[in-house]
C-alpha cells in the first residue's frame, strides 16, 4: 500500500506542477484497479476523472489511502523533472522555479538532499514566483 501511496503522491505533485499529464494519472489508476481485488473508491473516482481540471485530479490522488515516504516521493519528482528538462529544455526555467518554491516550502530539506546551502533557493536567476 505504501508503494501505491508513493506513486499517487508523485503523480499528485507532478499533476499539480503541470509536468505530469492528467491522462498519466488516469492510466495509473486504471492499472491499479485492474490489479486490486477490491479497489479503493479513490482509485475509482480517479479513473473517471479524465475531463477534470488538473487540480481536481490532484485532490483525487491525495485521497488515495496510505502514508507516503516523503523523501522517496520527492526524489522521484526530481527525477521526473530531470527527464522533463532533458526532453524539453525550454521548460528549464519553470522547473527551476518549481524546485525553488519546493525548497522554500521545506519540501526539499537540506538534510535530506544535501545542498548546503541550498543554492537554487537563495540565488536563483529567475524571478521568484513563490
Amino acid at each position: 500500500m505504501t508503494q501505491q501511496k508513493n506513486q499517487a503522491e508523485r503523480l499528485r505533485i507532478g499533476v499539480s506542477g503541470g509536468w505530469v499529464p492528467v491522462q498519466e494519472a488516469i492510466a495509473w489508476a486504471d492499472r491499479e484497479i485492474e490489479r486490486a481485488l477490491q479497489p479503493h473508491s479513490a482509485l475509482l473516482n480517479l479513473a473517471s476523472a479524465s475531463n477534470r481540471h488538473r487540480h481536481e485530479v490532484a485532490s483525487l490522488l491525495d485521497a488515495v489511502p496510505g502514508t507516503a515516504d516523503r523523501l522517496a516521493v520527492m526524489r522521484a519528482c526530481l527525477a521526473d523533472l530531470l527527464e522533463v528538462v532533458e526532453h524539453k529544455p525550454w521548460l528549464a526555467a519553470d522547473v527551476a522555479t518549481w524546485i525553488e518554491a519546493a525548497a522554500f516550502r521545506g519540501e526539499l530539506a537540506e538534510a535530506d538532499f544535501g545542498w548546503e546551502p541550498f543554492a537554487l533557493a537563495t540565488s536563483s536567476p529567475w524571478p521568484h514566483k513563490v
